[in-house]
């Protein structure tokens, strides 16, 4: 696996030690202040999440992805790096070395989207210990302030969930809807 020699590579030149070693020296080391952590999973109906998907998928076609990716080629990217690997790339390396119609890229994308969501919906789901919301309710942000120990304080223009989560470098948010916050 080329990635996890690299990764190996990277740590024997940064400690001076086979990454086994770094590892168990790591572990062995006292951890120092405990850090809690809360994982809150944020739910929407499929037929939400597929129309949220569909709608950034458009979006980021219409913001010009397709001439980011052909300047990144244009520059020299090698479309086999990992960064040309991630969801929608090589679609978009293929729509501009073959030729295939943009209609038919963009469905192949939201298609490869959808399914994406459903693997991490259901790797979440097997997780122990996520307080699962909607995320279309209302009051999922005063409710996840409470399981994050944050009551009283959620301010009063949060008019969406987004809008509260900003307002707290600590929590941590991604598209797919898990939140880690230190408590």
């Amino acid at each position: 696996d080329r990635y996890r020699i690299v990764r190996a590579l990277e740590v024997f030149e940064l400690s001076g030690m086979p990454l086994g070693e770094h590892l168990k020296r790591r572990r062995a080391e006292p951890a120092g202040e405990e850090i809690r952590f809360v994982c809150v999973g944020l739910e929407l109906p499929r037929h939400e999440l597929h129309r949220r998907i569909d709608a950034r998928t458009e979006a980021m076609l219409a913001r010009g992805w397709v001439d980011e990716v052909r300047t990144l080629l244009e520059e020299g990217a090698d479309p086999d790096s990992p960064g040309m690997k991630t969801l929608g790339y090589p679609q978009i390396v293929s729509h501009i070395l073959e030729d295939p119609p943009i209609g038919e890229t963009a469905r192949r994308i939201r298609e490869l989207t959808h399914q994406y969501a459903k693997r991490q919906i259901t790797w979440f789901k097997k997780e122990p210990d996520v307080a699962w919301f909607r995320a279309d309710e209302k009051g999922t942000p005063e409710r996840i302030a409470h399981i994050v120990n944050l009551d009283g304080i959620v301010p009063e223009n949060s008019k969406s969930l987004a809008d509260f989560i900003k307002q707290f470098p600590s929590i941590r948010f991604s598209w797919f809807g898990v939140v880690a916050a230190s408590v």
